[in-house]
């Protein structure tokens, strides 16, 4: 060890790392599941441990089998947060948890991946879109299946070019967009981000026309837009 770090070692500066583990449900094919102290995953690759045993199992999920993990306490309480349109605090509650469970973050809807999909949203939600572009650069949507947010990580496209006030490729993405079927509250983000392009590039009865399903689509599901 180097000197300089023997030193903050010795003074309690430096921690030990805490080691990950969760628990999880493992199910072969039959659907037969146990329950695991799940360490740590690589790709299809996991690492963990039954009972009270201390040996270390690793290995690919089984040929047509499943891994579910609990939504942890931690994750369910951001979302709280979130549907209360904290959206601040919720932030930092996702970040928390996508920290904590880096470690499975390869895995399908796994809890990193989740929270941190939903701390994209804080920031658009917030309407803080630079901190929505240095987010999405260290962000995979490899984890995801969900086909609503899969759509979303399409539109975050479109957010970007209104962050970068592009607005001929703003209103060509979101004349894509509008031709695709999108629940309401994507609807109102394609419609206000339409028309914010029209009325930047001067066509502002064009605009009023568009901003009109922005402000109606889907009730209170896009409360954020319709105020603005």
């Amino acid at each position: 060890m180097h000197p300089w770090l023997a030193m903050l070692a010795g003074a309690g500066v430096l921690a030990a790392q805490p080691v990950f583990e969760t628990t999880a449900l493992l199910a072969d094919r039959s659907g037969a599941a146990k329950e695991i102290h799940l360490l740590s995953a690589a790709g299809n690759t996991i690492r963990y441990r039954t009972g009270d045993s201390k040996d270390v199992t690793e290995g690919p999920i089984p040929e047509g089998g499943t891994l579910f993990i609990p939504g942890p306490p931690d994750f369910s309480g951001a979302m709280d947060l979130y549907q209360a349109r904290k959206f601040t605090e919720a932030k930092a509650r996702f970040a928390a948890v996508k920290q904590q469970f880096a470690p499975v973050r390869s895995l399908k809807n796994n809890p990193a991946a989740l929270a941190a999909f939903y701390e994209l949203e804080c920031l658009r939600k917030l309407g803080d879109l630079d901190g929505l572009a240095a987010a999405l650069q260290g962000f995979s949507k490899d984890a995801l299946t969900d086909e609503t947010q899969l759509r979303q990580m399409e539109l975050y496209l479109l957010w970007d070019a209104v962050r970068a006030k592009n607005w001929e490729l703003a209103e060509r993405l979101a004349n894509e967009r509008a031709k695709t079927r999108l629940p309401g509250d994507q609807r109102a983000q394609v419609a206000w981000c339409h028309g914010l392009a029209v009325e930047n590039l001067g066509r502002q009865r064009e605009a009023f026309f568009l901003y009109r399903p922005a402000m109606t689509a889907a009730a209170g599901a896009s409360v954020e837009i319709a105020r603005q």
